[in-house]
């Protein structure tokens, strides 16, 4: 068998804890692993120049969460999943959370858009067309109880009419027959919801970090190659996750993959790559709570030894954990979302828990 070789995030580790002063015995304590001894001579030539001259140190965030490592968090301005080691995975409440004095606005911001939106479904089939379905996935997303709403969802599905309204105001002045043309009231009846919407949004603070956060051209294109790369995990999300969050990630997935290089498909591009990760944090957080479980091992002991990937935890595992769908999951899946992790530049604790199942399972 080759002999396998440190990584380039690990010596960049290496290097920074060189640079914080760490003696060659601290260091070796983090790398050494049962199928890869690291000698001191080896951290010695690195300090010296004569090996990996070209990798630069690790800043000093990354070795502090290298030394102290701790679960990532979801992103808040993107669909959060739940992550506690129970399946399926399931979608978090994520409710309107404007600041208590804003509160009735709020609510009856809410209760207009409800009142515009049915409005505009009793104009019926004919009149709508295409942008009925778009009205009936806007109207599902506002529920009775506005805490029982998700803001996240509310925008992204009101993102998608803003979209419709502006393809048909590039149109509306055309003699010629065009798919993205509205009726004439329709279409102002529509200016009229987005007109609540806007302000809904707004008075929200997720809101208000959904509409300002967009991608820049040369984002774009990144963004696009990260949604292809993770592509085959979406696709098959139901396997692990419930009917509403497979639902809603496919929704802004798709969106995202498909949208337009403009104001409202940036956006919907950036909130497709925040829940794409989201749901790939949870998967994965969700293995390391189920490995938890069985071991009763304490959670910063934990992804100490498995960033160490120690021969303890699988020692304590033994044949008492059985390869289950989130584990079947990671595995199966785990050279696009080792892909995905590198591109996105995650935290380098999911790549040590996915490595872990990788080699233990």
């Amino acid at each position: 068998m080759p002999k396998k070789s440190l990584e380039p995030n690990e010596i960049a580790l290496i290097k920074a804890m060189l640079n914080r002063g760490m003696r060659n015995n601290e260091i070796q304590f983090h790398f050494n692993r049962p199928d890869r001894p690291v000698n001191s001579g080896r951290i010695t030539e690195i300090k010296g120049g004569l090996r990996w001259a070209d990798i630069s140190p690790a800043t000093d965030d990354e070795l502090d969460r290298f030394l102290s490592p701790s679960l990532p968090s979801q992103e808040p301005s993107g669909a959060v999943f739940s992550s506690d080691g129970e399946l399926p995975i399931k979608l978090v409440s994520a409710p309107p959370s404007s600041a208590p004095e804003a509160r009735p606005e709020q609510i009856e911001l809410y209760s207009e858009l409800k009142v515009q939106v049915a409005s505009l479904l009793e104009s019926g089939d004919n009149l709508l067309g295409g942008l009925g379905r778009e009205l009936e996935r806007f109207s599902a997303s506002l529920p009775e109880d506005i805490q029982e709403a998700m803001i996240v969802t509310i925008w992204s599905r009101g993102n998608a009419l803003r979209a419709a309204l502006k393809a048909h105001d590039k149109v509306s002045n055309s003699a010629d027959f065009h798919p993205s043309a509205l009726d004439p009231g329709i279409a102002e009846k529509l200016r009229g919801l987005l007109s609540t919407f806007n302000i809904f949004i707004l008075s929200d603070s997720r809101g208000s970090t959904l509409e300002s956060q967009s991608a820049g051209p040369n984002e774009r294109d990144a963004i696009f190659g990260d949604l292809k790369v993770i592509q085959e995990v979406i696709d098959d999300v139901e396997k692990v996750a419930d009917e509403d969050a497979s639902q809603i990630l496919r929704e802004q997935f798709d969106e995202g993959l498909h949208s337009l290089n403009d104001e409202y498909g940036n956006r919907a591009l950036v909130l497709a790559s925040k829940s794409s990760k989201n749901f790939v944090t949870a998967t994965i957080v969700a293995a390391f709570h189920r490995i938890r479980n069985v071991t009763n091992l304490e959670t910063h002991y934990l992804l100490s030894a498995i960033q160490k990937n120690s021969d303890s935890v699988g020692r304590v595992l033994g044949e008492s954990i059985v390869v289950g769908e989130i584990f079947a999951f990671v595995l199966g899946h785990s050279s696009p979302i080792l892909t995905f992790l590198e591109r996105i530049h995650a935290d380098q604790v999911l790549f040590h828990i996915v490595r872990f199942i990788q080699n233990i399972f």
